[in-house]
Parts: structure tokens; sequence; C-alpha cells
């Protein structure tokens, strides 16, 4: 089974390499295996002994232990009223069941039913009856069937190559049913509890808490309060809730001055100087450790850069959210990315075939899709824009505001103006738009104003038009406006009920300026103010005027070569070819694969003797000897369009083959075939030429062409 998924799966995905598929399984199941525990100072390999150990230590350390707790006589609690207990008590609808399956996770560990949340999402239709009956006689009888709520425990470690049973954390893993039961009641309570909270803010309750006992709750749990009911939601009682965690504000400029972090929350050290490399050393070991474990030696070069932007680049996201990271930091992980990416391993010198700015480049631009580090860090910083100009409340923003905001200037404002006061954290945030070298102001000019009444918006300086401030675009015209802070409704008036401009100058114009006045006047005349609707900001490259890090990292990177090649380069990313297929031709077309001419250049083979081709003997083995005027691979091209019916020209050059391919067959259901012929010989051309070389096997030149044929065929298949 595995053998038949390893084979489906890379096919499709470019590695049919079933050793590596084996090993990431194997690999796995021998990291979660427990061979041995720590107590005592002695060592149990014994695993019956080790059960028990496990079960003791667990059994004592849930024991409730006697001690006077705080007791909450007096306290008066806001209660809900009798319309919310009716929405609570009210049966669940198939809209509302449906709604808290979406939002669970579809790839969680299994419980004792074998299901996960993808299935009952994908199966929906065939399970909902089963599901809605099973809620109502909860609602019915507010009892739960026996064994629902039955788990699996498992132990997760809590830090790398645990040795003691403190090491490991316990988590139960319950079944989809159940899951689904408790997200409907939490989803439930949501509805009311916003109406109690809002009752204590508008009261203006000051309430301050200072945690001091950092053990969980569920560390030590008193069995004694589950005997206390809470709210009665849908006929069963819900018990009283238990933060297992208190979440404070969490401020980046905090313990600035100190050397050393102080804490950690979600894997970032809190205080400490981020400004220095060693505070980024954590992020740093885990790039090189997870580097060490996966052996890129079972990989095509297709296989690590999908590890590399799908593992690799999702692990600093957190930090790159907060922090501006040093560039030192980013040259250390760039390292340990190009290394990988050539290597596949921690040791030795590997050749980087092709510049790091190109690979960090987007497919469609000529590059490999792998992600630059700081343009991402930028794109994700740029958030804190985002909320600060469009969210209207938030405390967090009230908070902002207070200590860096401009009385009676909006945030967009003072966000434009780089600070040199404040927290180094504050000082990144407003960098950001003046750091992207030719991007400068990239995202002050991203955002612009949804013009609605104008009242908020400034005529001459905020971006509404969408291509920059009018300012900028009209120098002239502004310098000789009356009004130069003037909103829009300052800038024209209402005449019967429409919307007229009346712009003022301090002097008569000249005609080039007059001119100009006209061009301006286009440019306006198709707003349309709206009475007592306000004006928003948006973000200029979304659809949905909404910052995304996606659509601002597109924005930022620079180009490093001609658009018309990188479109041109884009080609080889063709749907219908295996990726490692499509890696290697990119490759190709740049003239950067071992081939023996090019390993001469860079020192690898030392004697220009050696480097004869390997298929036939007789000139330098380069790309275009190689793939086309090569014997093997001539006879190979010409088989190809004979099989086809087709005459041909082949140019000298790998480059001009490829643009020359584009299909000259009427026929659009053989389009799909002709299009995998290049990809199909250069590929087969390629593997001959290692075998002869690697294994001294003599490429048969009458079964080229049969190979070229299967292999085409189990590219469109496996698509299909």
């Amino acid at each position: 089974m595995l053998q038949q998924k390893s084979r489906k799966t890379w096919l499709m995905l470019g590695d049919a390499n079933t050793r590596f598929f084996h090993n990431c399984v194997k690999g796995r199941w021998r990291r979660n295996e427990i061979n041995s525990v720590q107590v005592n100072g002695a060592q149990i390999v014994e695993a019956r002994q080790m059960k028990e150990e496990i079960s003791s230590f667990f059994e004592q350390l849930y024991k409730e232990e006697k001690q006077e707790r705080p007791r909450l006589d007096g306290v008066v609690f806001q209660q809900i009223s009798q319309d919310d207990n009716e929405t609570l008590i009210a049966p669940s609808s198939e809209e509302e069941i449906k709604e808290a399956i979406r939002d669970c996770d579809s790839s969680k560990a299994l419980g004792l039913d074998g299901f996960n949340f993808k299935f009952v999402k994908d199966q929906w239709e065939v399970i909902k009856e089963d599901v809605i009956q099973f809620l109502q006689e909860f609602q019915e009888k507010s009892k739960l069937v026996k064994g629902l709520n039955t788990s699996f425990i498992a132990l997760v470690p809590k830090v790398d190559n645990p040795q003691k049973i403190e090491e490991y954390r316990p988590i139960s893993l319950i079944g989809v049913v159940y899951k689904i039961l408790a997200k409907i009641l939490a989803n439930c309570l949501k509805k009311v509890l916003d109406t109690v909270a809002e009752e204590a803010k508008e009261k203006k309750k000051k309430a301050f808490l200072f945690k001091i006992d950092f053990e969980k709750a569920y560390d030590k749990p008193n069995k004694s309060i589950l005997s206390i009911t809470g709210l009665k939601a849908r006929g069963s009682a819900i018990p009283f809730p238990i933060s297992n965690h208190c979440r404070g504000v969490e401020w980046p400029g905090f313990n600035s001055s100190s050397k050393k972090p102080i804490a950690r929350s979600r894997g970032i050290p809190i205080g400490g100087h981020y400004g220095k490399i060693a505070f980024w050393k954590p992020l740093i070991d885990v790039f090189s450790n997870k580097l060490s474990k996966w052996k890129g030696r079972f990989l095509s070069l297709r296989g690590r850069i999908t590890l590399i932007n799908s593992v690799l680049d999702s692990l600093p996201v957190f930090w790159m959210s907060v922090y501006l990271i040093p560039k030192g930091t980013i040259l250390l992980l760039d390292q340990i990315r190009r290394r990988f990416l050539w290597g596949g391993t921690e040791g030795g010198k590997k050749i980087n075939w092709v510049k790091w700015e190109v690979v960090c480049k987007d497919k469609k631009k000529g590059g490999l899709g792998v992600k630059d580090l700081r343009k991402f860090n930028m794109a994700l910083l740029g958030k804190w824009w985002g909320r600060l100009v469009s969210e209207e409340k938030g405390l967090w923003k009230k908070i902002i505001f207070e200590k860096y905001g401009k009385a009676g200037e909006p945030s967009y404002y003072w966000l434009r103006e780089e600070s040199n006061s404040g927290t180094k954290w504050w000082r990144d945030i407003c960098r950001i738009n003046t750091i992207a070298g030719e991007n400068w102001g990239w995202i002050a000019d991203g955002f612009k104003l949804k013009v609605d009444e104008g009242v908020s918006t400034n005529f001459w300086w905020d971006n509404w038009k969408g291509e920059g401030c009018l300012a900028n675009k009209y120098p002239r015209l502004y310098s000789l406006s009356i009004g130069k802070d003037n909103k829009i409704p300052q800038m024209g008036e209402w005449l019967n009920s429409k919307w007229e401009w009346n712009l003022q100058w301090r002097r008569n114009l000249f005609s080039w300026e007059t001119q100009q006045v006209g061009d301006l006047q286009k440019d306006i005349q198709d707003i349309r103010l709206i009475r007592g609707k306000p004006d928003l900001w948006e973000w200029a490259h979304s659809k949905d005027g909404t910052y995304s890090t996606n659509s601002a990292y597109q924005i930022l990177p620079r180009e490093t070569r001609s658009e018309q090649h990188g479109m041109e380069l884009q080609n080889v990313w063709n749907k219908l070819i295996p990726n490692k297929i499509s890696t290697f031709s990119w490759q190709l077309l740049q003239d950067k694969i071992p081939t023996k001419l090019n390993l001469h250049k860079r020192g690898i083979i030392q004697a220009l003797e050696d480097c004869k081709c390997a298929l036939c003997g007789k000139e330098a083995e380069n790309t275009s000897h190689l793939f086309i005027h090569c014997n093997f691979a001539w006879h190979l091209w010409n088989d190809c369009f004979k099989w086809w019916g087709l005459i041909h020209v082949l140019d000298k050059d790998c480059w001009k083959v490829f643009q020359q391919h584009p299909n000259p067959l009427r026929r659009a259901k053989w389009k799909e075939g002709w299009e995998c012929i290049w990809f199909g010989i250069v590929w087969t051309i390629w593997l001959a030429r290692n075998e002869k070389i690697f294994r001294e096997k003599e490429p048969d030149k009458m079964r080229l062409l049969e190979l070229v044929q299967i292999r085409t065929f189990r590219w469109l298949k496996s698509r299909k």
C-alpha cells in the first residue's frame, strides 16, 4: 500500500522515489516511539514497566492536594437575560452544525472512532442525519452515550530528545462526534458572553489580574468544582469554565535594554535585543536541526524546493510578523536554505548553480518561487500598517495612538513619518516604508482612500485616486493652490444636489498651466461624493481592498532580468509535466546543469580532454551538443518528429529549440501530448547520459523513442 501511494503521489509531484517515501514514514514512527524513560536516575527500557511508571506519575500529578483556596462569597456575577437564555436552549440548526464542523481542523489526530474532520466534511451528506439525530437526543435527554467521550491518551514531547516522564505532555484524542458537540456548545456560549462583557465595559469597571502561579490549572485539578454547574444551555448543564492560562498584553519593546530574553511566547523570546544575531540563535538552530534530519540525498532538486517552501519558509513566520530581522540573520538563514537546496546536506562545499536572487524570484518572472525572506519580512510587518489604517476600534490601536500618534491626525499620516523616537519595534514598523530600495514608499502609496463624503480626505496629499497623491503628480498646480491642506468638500460645492469642483488659484494661470488643470479635472471628474457615508482606506493591490501578505510580497521584488526572458522561462512550469522535470528544464535553459564542460569551468573536472560527451565521446559535452547535436540526441529528435509526421529544422541552441516548440498541430486533442514531447526528449537524454556515466550502461538508440513515449504517457495519465 505504501509503495502504491508513493508511486502515485510522487509521479504527480515529480519525485517517483519510493525510498524517500518509506524513510519519511519509518522516521516518523521511530520519532514517536518511547524506547526508554528515566525514573529516579534509573533508565527503564522494559515496555510493561515503562507503562506502569508513566501511569503512576500522571495519577500522582493529577491527584488534588488539600489546600486553602480563595472563596468568591459575596461576588455577584452578571446574569444573562431571558431572551439570551431562549437563544441558548433553541435546537441547533443544520447550518449551525455545519459551521461548527467547518471551524474544525481537518487534519487533527484521530480518536477512538478512527475518523477525522476531513472525512466528516467530505461525507457530510451521508452522515448528517445520524449526527443531527444524536444532537437532538442529547438536547432532549441531557445525557451522553456511554463511551462517547472515551479517548486515547498520547504523550507529546515538550523538548527535543525527552528522557524523563515530566518532559512529556499528555493529550486526549477524542472522537469527532464529541468534538462537534463541544464546538456547538462553545459557539452557543459566544452569543451571550459578549453581552456580559459589554455590560462591564459600559459601566467602566476596573479590574487587574496578576497571575503568580505559572503552573497550569489542569496540572492540579479540583474535582469538586465539577459539581458546580453554571449556565443551563440547550438542556444540559455547562461546567464552570476554567481557563488554562492567562494571556496579557505582550509588548514587543518590553525589557528592551536587557541582553538576554526573560521568557518565550509562541517560540519567540520576550525581551533581549532583537537587533543582534544572538537573539535569533534559537531560530537559526531550528533551521539547522531541520536540515540535519532531512538528509536531502533522498530528494531531487524539486523535492528540496518543496521542503524549503513548505517547512523552512513557515518556521520564521511568527518571528517575521513581529520583528524586522537583521540583515546578518537573513544572510545566515539564506545560507542554510541555499546549502540545502544545492547540496541537501550540511557538510561539504556545493555548487550553487543559479544566483540566489534568481532562485527567489516568482516562477512567472523566471525564478523558482523560493521566498525572499527580507521582502517577506516587510510584507508581514505591513499587516500592522493595514490594521492601524483600516481598523476603527481596538484596545491595541488606542495604546499605539496614545504613545505615538498625533492629535487630530489619522494613523496614516504619522505612520508615513519615519520615527526617531519610541521603541526599536515601532521605529522598524515605520521604516519598512522606506527600506525597500527602488520601491521607496511602497506601502504608504499602496493604501488609497475610497472617497464617499470626502470629509476625512486631503485633496492634495491623500492617495485617493490610487496613483499616488495629486501634489506629487501636479507639483506646479499644488504650489499655486490656495487650499494646500483642504479636504475634498472644501474644493467644491453642491449645486442642485450635484457636486461641482471649484479649484482656486492664487494668481492667473499661464496657458500651459491651464492645460494641466484640464488634465487634473479629467482625473477627478469621475468622483461622486455621497453624503453621510465615511471615507475608508483600501489596499490598492488586492481585489477586496484588504491588505494581504501575498499581494504586498508581489509588488516588492525588483526584476534582475528582462521581462520577456522571464515570461518565456515561465513556460517550463507546464501543469502536465512533473515538477521535477520542469525544474530540470528550468536549469537546462539557463545552461546551469552539471554537464562536463560546466564542471570543468567550475574546477571539478581538471583536464579539458576529460570533457568529451558521455554518449558519443566525440565533442566537448555542453548543453547544445548533449541535447541536440550528439548522434544519440539527433537520432531521437528525428524519430520523434517522424512519429508525429512532421518536418523539422533544429536550431543549434536549446533555448531556441524550446521557443520553436509551440504546437504545430491543428487538432486540439493532440496538443497536450505534443507539449510533453520536448520535456520527454531532454529528460530521456539526460537519464541515458547519467546511466552511461554512473552505471556504465550503454544506451540503446532504438529504445530511446519508446522511453519518451512511455514517460509522456505516464505524465498525461497521472494528471488526468
